[in-house]
């Protein structure tokens, strides 16, 4: 019976202690406030005798800075001569490391790091030029010395209850940290799935959308005010071409004609034919310069009044000279009385009509209605295309990260139970961890 009692109301220290996961923010804010006061108290405690002893300190380098060593002190001259040179700088030197008591910070570690540093400074004063000066005023200095134990003291009781406390603080910052990271993961795991919810019905939205346009181009590219659109740009391109050939033609009679025109140029300059000459090179010139697109009257009137003067003369050299020329069209076009003229005017009429015809249909392509609408809903369409494609990459994202927080998680969870028991200095069950949906 006695067994039976004493197991029913035994305390099982084994047992886990539960947390409730939605707890943790207010149950750390109440260890924090654990330890500030602690750190207060144990500050508050020491701080006034610290203070005192402080204040004695203070007035013991004061004293020092008003004594002289006697005349008749038993000291042998080199070490009485070291004192005098050394106890009023020592006096400085140690009022100096005593700061007002108004400057230590109201911050418990602050303040503990500040008198732990004073006292540091102190020692180090003493055991620099104190130690000349207690040869003359060794009780003084022992006075100093028990006020520089009194702070030691209190500084070594501060810490009796500062390193327990900063290791807690540091327990609770690990808790804290996993917390932090539980939560995020659950939230950004929610806000994924979130995302990819609205994505999706987005793309759902969107694909209706894409095939009432791609049924709206082809419905367009079926009608006839498009097909006038196409044959507008097939003439556009057939005109271009034709100029192109024309422009061709010219350069190879001009080219050819030259090179016969020089031959003859040649002959006459044999024959003194000096005026021939000029002739030439000026039609030669005018040749050269003629654009097909100028207005007929204006070049083509030029070419003409200089090759009528030349004809008869040019064409009887080639005649008496059949090694001139190379082709037969060479020789109509130099021999035959306006076959030149003819074929030149005839290239400038085709190369106007081939340029009226170009201007027609670009002005057809530019004022057409349904290229207006055809370039709208291609527009349109690729801009829905890229909106779709980025959704899906973005969703494809969002899956990998989804996956990379859910396998993440339990550890986490772990690391944050384990966390919670070097805090609580037991095993802890932890409940009401946030589920990640799946």
């Amino acid at each position: 019976m006695a067994g039976f009692l004493k197991k029913l109301f035994s305390k099982d220290d084994n047992s886990p202690l539960i947390c409730d996961y939605n707890g943790i923010p207010s149950d750390l804010e109440s260890e924090e406030n654990g330890v500030s006061a602690s750190l207060n108290d144990a500050a508050k405690r020491s701080r006034g005798i610290i203070s005192r002893a402080l204040k004695d300190v203070a007035a013991v380098a004061d004293n020092f800075m008003n004594l002289k060593v006697d005349s008749d002190a038993e000291l042998n001259a080199r070490v009485k001569s070291v004192v005098e040179r050394s106890l009023p700088q020592f006096a400085a030197a140690l009022r100096k490391t005593v700061p007002d008591e108004s400057s230590f910070p109201e911050d418990p570690q602050e303040y503990y790091n500040a008198v732990a540093e004073t006292l540091k400074s102190v020692t180090k004063c003493i055991r620099g030029q104190g130690r000349y000066v207690i040869a003359a005023f060794p009780e003084e200095m022992k006075e100093l010395k028990g006020h520089i134990d009194v702070i030691g003291r209190e500084i070594n009781s501060m810490n009796g209850t500062f390193r327990p406390a900063l290791e807690k603080t540091a327990r609770i910052d690990e808790v804290s940290k996993s917390y932090e990271r539980c939560r995020d993961i659950a939230d950004r795991h929610g806000a994924l799935l979130e995302e990819n919810m609205r994505l999706e019905k987005e793309i759902g939205d969107s694909e209706p959308a894409l095939s009432e346009i791609e049924k709206s181009i082809s419905e367009l590219k079926d009608s006839s005010e498009y097909g006038d659109y196409e044959a507008a740009i097939a003439g556009k391109t057939a005109a271009g071409e034709e100029l192109v050939r024309i422009a061709d033609s010219y350069h190879l009679i001009t080219t050819n004609i030259g090179n016969v025109l020089r031959k003859v140029s040649y002959a006459a300059e044999k024959d003194g034919a000096k005026e021939l000459v000029k002739d030439i090179a000026r039609f030669e010139a005018a040749l050269n310069a003629y654009d097909l697109s100028a207005e007929e009257k204006e070049n083509a009137s030029e070419i003409e009044t200089l090759w009528s003067p030349l004809y008869s003369a040019v064409a009887g050299y080639v005649r008496d000279n059949p090694s001139f020329i190379k082709t037969k069209s060479e020789e109509r076009l130099l021999t035959d009385d306006g076959a030149l003229i003819s074929e030149i005017s005839g290239l400038r009429k085709s190369y106007a009509a081939q340029k009226q015809s170009l201007s027609e249909h670009v002005l057809k392509i530019e004022s057409s209605d349904a290229a207006k609408r055809l370039a709208e809903l291609s527009s349109r369409m690729t801009e829905l295309k890229e909106n779709l494609e980025r959704s899906m990459n973005t969703i494809a994202s969002n899956k990998d990260a989804v996956a990379g927080l859910e396998a993440e998680y339990p550890s986490a969870c772990e690391k944050l139970t384990e966390a919670l028991s070097n805090l609580k200095g037991k095993p802890v069950q932890l409940e009401n961890l946030p589920q990640l949906p799946q």
